[in-house]
């Protein structure tokens, strides 16, 4: 029988060390689990069915960002955030941490994985455009060790080169003097990219001497092509002589029609992000370093069900659950209804949950995950009686209707405001709080988010869990 949002049952494991979760992954039918957040929604879907899940969060093998004999290797376990604001590849790598920062919502990128994403090779990545620009290598690690290019590791739609057995450990980038830039266009707030522009550029006294430009999401793979615009001024070139160079390149690509244009509609859009791209230079998010960890700190073998242990807002629960349980519903069955179960899909954002702090979407995280963690609802942000700055704000603004979405914008809003940006300014905010509003009440929502900004900044006002 199918059910929509239960994923068909699974064994799970959670090894201490990159040999240990190898070898399961060698011997038995599991696949790698790291951020989760587009393999979850398709076992909920039923899309896809998995025997096992190894949990790769515990492995410090697959973390940071190093930089070795000119070259910037990066984990494959860091999450979208930390690639975004990451110092070193915000300086060396502007369109990476652009591109980063550009994927789907605050919740997703605190979660989301660079190994993760690049080993799902989904046509219309944010970042397979831009890694290709900058000849990225990866990094696979199984029985031994080799390192490919990003070109010939992925090999179409949702398919690579790895084997049963191997994970991708890292992206190796090399330091180069470039000028990069990065562009793309999507339908709604948190949605994939109808179409995704790259390009890197060498210039010697303003005058392109190399180049690659790439794009995704209009092909069944991302396309790439070297030396464009050689030889052209830079800072001379018209927007004509660029639409000019690139109709011939675009001839020989294989546009997808889907629901989100035809190929004439996919071809506009393309060459106004490579406009875009070659005249804007790449510029990082405006926000703080971010780290984020997953650390469970427990080894769990391979099973169906597990006895987990998490503190929810202070207090430790434990319980047996199926592997295949969601922290939603986790939460839910112990009276924690504030957490709304929503499109299961891990679009909306109804469900979401400070986890360590962090906000999640707990539909795209199973109660297993949760072990040993500390899990936040709204009720866990209130200091004593009556109202916290966030209910109060929300309150004051009229920015409930039905109140469905209520408490989910209120969590993404406590670690926007905590942990990305105290005064909720434009640039940031359209980045991070992206949920849906089932009454479409924005405009009284973004108020809100504002009105809390405020009270926390003139009266130094902290309710937050960091």
């Amino acid at each position: 029988m199918f059910a929509l949002g239960f994923p068909k049952a699974f064994r799970y494991s959670r090894p201490e060390s990159l040999e240990e979760a190898l070898e399961e992954l060698e011997e038995g039918e599991a696949v790698p689990l790291a951020g989760g957040q587009s393999l979850i929604p398709m076992m909920k879907l039923r899309v896809l069915e998995v025997k096992g899940l190894v949990d790769l969060n515990d492995l410090e093998e697959l973390r940071g960002v190093r930089e070795v004999e000119g070259e910037v290797r990066i984990g494959a376990l860091e999450t979208h955030n930390e690639v975004a604001t990451n110092q070193t590849l915000r300086r060396e790598f502007p369109s990476l941490s652009a591109s980063a920062w550009e994927i789907a919502d605050l919740q997703v990128r605190n979660r989301g994985t660079i190994g993760g994403s690049i080993a799902n090779a989904d046509p219309s990545s944010n970042y397979l455009p831009v890694l290709m620009t900058l000849d990225a290598e990866v990094v696979i690690v199984g029985k031994g060790e080799r390192r490919e290019r990003l070109e010939e590791f992925v090999r179409g739609p949702y398919t690579t080169s790895l084997r049963r057995g191997e994970l991708v450990k890292e992206v190796v980038l090399r330091k180069e003097n470039r000028r990069t830039g990065f562009a793309l266009a999507r339908r709604g707030g948190s949605s994939y990219p109808i179409a995704v522009v790259a390009v890197s550029m060498s210039l010697e006294d303003g005058v392109v001497t190399s180049s690659k430009l790439a794009i995704g999401g209009i092909s069944e793979r991302p396309v790439s092509f070297k030396d464009f615009l050689v030889g052209k001024g830079l800072g001379e070139v018209k927007e004509e002589e660029v639409l000019k160079a690139i109709d011939p390149l675009l001839e020989e690509v294989g546009v997808i029609e889907d629901v989100h244009g035809g190929k004439e509609y996919k071809l506009k859009v393309a060459k106004r992000l490579v406009v875009e791209a070659v005249k804007e230079v790449a510029r990082p998010p405006p926000v703080k370093e971010m780290e984020t960890h997953w650390r469970n700190g427990r080894r769990l073998g391979p099973s169906t069900r597990h006895v987990v242990k998490v503190k929810v807002n202070g207090t430790w629960l434990e319980g047996e659950v199926e592997s295949r349980k969601l922290l939603v519903d986790f939460l839910r069955e112990r009276g924690f209804t504030e957490v709304k179960r929503g499109c299961d899909e891990g679009k909306c954002g109804a469900c979401t949950v400070l986890v360590n702090g962090r906000a999640v979407k707990s539909c795209n995280v199973f109660a297993v995950q949760a072990d040993n963690q500390e899990v936040t609802t709204i009720r866990g942000l209130v200091k004593g009686e009556g109202l916290n700055y966030l209910q109060r704000a929300f309150l004051e603004s009229y920015a409930m209707q039905c109140g469905f979405c209520t408490h989910g914008f209120m969590m993404v809003t406590h670690d926007y405001l905590d942990n990305v940006d105290p005064e909720a300014k434009d640039e940031t905010l359209v980045h991070c709080v992206k949920n849906v509003c089932r009454c479409t009440g924005y405009v009284q929502i973004i108020k809100a988010i504002r009105t809390a900004s405020r009270e926390l900044r003139e009266k130094g006002v902290h309710y937050g869990v960091t």
